[in-house]
């Protein structure tokens, strides 16, 4: 999708998070971006955002889907755009579930 003016239109990305061991217990997300953009954009901290202690080994991220669009450091929680642009009519929704170890 193009931009129109000085108006990016922006695409949302939910982030669905749930405990494996306590599938009861959801957060979710919301990171805005523009559409079209470069690669490696940083969209947010994963864990930074959860008030979660990254780094010591408890908790491991991955993405379930939309991996074509996103990566995740699967240690720190830093989520940024991968190599291929972002169209949200091709990508409406990603899930992420972290795990704890």
């Amino acid at each position: 999708m193009r931009t129109t003016g000085a108006v990016d239109y922006l695409y949302y990305c939910m982030l669905i998070l749930q405990f494996v061991h306590q599938p009861a217990a959801k957060q979710v997300l919301r990171y805005r971006l523009a559409e079209e953009g470069p690669a490696d954009v940083r969209v947010g901290n994963v864990a930074a955002d959860l008030g979660i202690v990254a780094g010591s080994g408890e908790v491991t991220f991955t993405l379930e889907s939309g991996s074509d669009f996103f990566k995740i450091d699967n240690i720190t929680g830093e989520l940024t755009t991968n190599e291929r642009r972002i169209d949200r009519e091709k990508l409406q929704q990603c899930q992420m579930i972290f795990d704890e170890n």
